[in-house]
């Protein structure tokens, strides 16, 4: 996956590095297919931003907030 997301893709972000986002395969990959978007907020559960970009890790997350198998720590 991150030679992919540095390989292959577009960015919403200028960055230092070649990270970029795989939107077409990130269905696969829940999330994680928005590299570019991870390396300009690290820290975020949700790395979808654009309204196109859909984080189904971030989803799976909330659902099981919701069901109390988790605890989202939303700041």
């Amino acid at each position: 996956m991150n030679w992919w997301a540095h390989k292959f893709g577009y960015t919403n972000f200028e960055s230092k590095n070649t990270s970029k986002n795989i939107l077409r395969l990130d269905i696969l990959f829940w999330g994680e297919g928005y590299h570019n978007n991870h390396h300009q907020f690290p820290g975020r559960a949700n790395y979808a931003i654009k309204w196109y970009e859909v984080d189904f890790g971030y989803r799976m997350i909330c659902l099981l907030d919701k069901m109390g198998v988790v605890k989202l720590n939303v700041n």
